[in-house]
């Protein structure tokens, strides 16, 4: 087949795949465009008076006066109707929150002139500051307990399952194959079925409320982890093995020596993907953490989102912008050691 014909077959597979792509990415854009909106835009009412809009939605219908008349504040125009240059009830002052225990609806930290006169990165920067800064939901110490429980899940992910895979890959021992069945029908099992027995154990040994439920199963291994890191250590000539074991290395040191060091793009894959799940995981925190403070970021965002029913859509995505910013910078920055990994390329002649 020519390289013409072989162009010519692949453009169907082109499209579909660009097609799939712009599907997938149009949520997301929309998410980040949401976020750099005001509350009226974002819920698709154009600009209001209330978030700073045109002078013309100023002035109330009851007394027919528009900006063009000069209507004043005191001729029917209130705080909701058109943007005040001056407020002199306190109560009306953008700085201050109106209901931050309760609502999201809380002011930007900047005033609506500032925030008009640099534009849509004024706007932005408002909303996300306003996220960061909520005084009801502390974004920044769910982005410490997120990160605390994802470095120890990952550490103990990795190291767990990759001394398991070598077991399996490397020794002989009467049993491996029944055993390894067994933990591959382990992946079958769903978390709801064990989430009960998990809490009962947990709860007995005083982990309920704590971030240890949340990491510590990580260092006992995962079934996919292990089969995935065992079919990339058996691709790795066991030549390399046996010379080491002539040079008087035993199974430790060939596994730190020459095993680990070959298998960084199948050890990357297995600590992105492990680290997605952690990062996104919304269910065993919500069944074992009971303090606010112990709150991983999937939980605070579920909580400001839940703080009022009238959801600022500007608001919620800036801070689903933020909570998805990290997994997406880690993907960028180790998308070759994951193609790799995934390939299982091993080694070559």
């Amino acid at each position: 087949m020519s390289d013409r014909s072989r162009q010519s077959a692949s453009l169907p597979a082109i499209a579909l795949l660009a097609i799939a792509a712009v599907l997938f990415l149009t949520p997301l854009a929309w998410m980040v465009y949401t976020s750099t909106l005001t509350p009226s835009a974002a819920a698709g009412g154009g600009d209001s008076a209330s978030d700073g809009a045109s002078a013309n939605d100023g002035a109330s219908a009851n007394d027919g006066a528009s900006a063009n008349d000069g209507a004043s504040a005191n001729d029917g125009a209130s705080a909701n109707d058109g943007p005040i240059a001056a407020p002199a009830d306190p109560e009306t002052s953008p700085k201050v929150p109106t209901d931050p225990e309760n609502g999201l609806a809380h002011t930007p930290t900047q005033t609506q002139e500032h925030i008009r006169r640099l534009g849509p990165i004024g706007q932005a920067a408002a909303n996300y500051t306003d996220v960061w800064n909520d005084p009801a939901v502390f974004f920044p110490l769910y982005l410490r307990n997120t990160l605390i429980v994802a470095f120890l899940s990952v550490a103990g992910m990795v190291l767990s399952s990759a001394v398991a895979a070598y077991g399996f890959a490397r020794l002989r021992f009467r049993g491996r194959a029944a055993m390894f069945a067994l933990l591959l029908a382990t992946m079958m099992i769903p978390f709801p079925v064990i989430m009960g027995p998990l809490y009962i154990m947990f709860g007995k040994v005083g982990w309920i409320g704590t971030l240890k439920p949340l990491w510590v199963p990580a260092w006992f291994g995962g079934a996919f982890n292990i089969f995935l890191l065992r079919q990339f250590f058996m691709q790795i000539p066991k030549e390399l093995d046996e010379a080491a074991t002539i040079d008087g290395c035993s199974h430790w040191g060939i596994f730190w020596r020459i095993i680990m060091p070959l298998s960084r793009p199948a050890l990357a894959v297995v600590a992105l993907f492990h680290f997605i799940y952690v990062w996104n995981d919304f269910l065993a925190p919500l069944i074992f953490l009971t303090h606010r403070d112990d709150f991983t970021l999937a939980l605070g965002l579920q909580l400001y989102q839940s703080k009022s029913g009238n959801t600022p859509w500007n608001l919620l995505m800036a801070a689903s912008t933020m909570v998805i910013a990290p997994v997406f910078l880690v993907f960028l920055l180790a998308r070759r050691q994951l193609i790799s990994g995934m390939a299982g390329a091993g080694l070559k002649e």
